[in-house]
């Protein structure tokens, strides 16, 4: 998609991106100039990031009171999901340079 800047140097950021991200007025964005392209970002606020993993932690905690899974981590569900722990590789696992 394309925009044009304004003469003030102002965008407006097509409807169709803004919906996508759940953009809306007052919502910050961090422009990032280093790579060859201009990479724009959406700022989120640390506070209510920290607050919605909070309280999608309480809930999964909740929802695995008794279940097998309720001490395991992350990495032991995946692998009890997979049927057993995947092999991680040794260098002498690959072919030789």
């Amino acid at each position: 998609m394309i925009a044009t800047v304004s003469s003030e140097g102002q965008i407006t950021i097509p409807l169709a991106i803004r919906e996508r991200l759940g953009l809306k007025a007052g919502d910050r964005i961090d422009f990032d100039e280093e790579p060859t392209v201009l990479l724009g970002r959406r700022v989120i606020d640390r506070a209510k990031w920290d607050e919605a993993v909070a309280e999608l932690q309480k809930m999964a905690a909740e929802n695995l009171k008794g279940h097998p899974w309720e001490h395991m981590s992350s990495a032991e569900m995946i692998d009890d999901m997979r049927g057993g722990p995947c092999e991680v590789p040794t260098r002498g696992d690959f072919p030789p340079d």
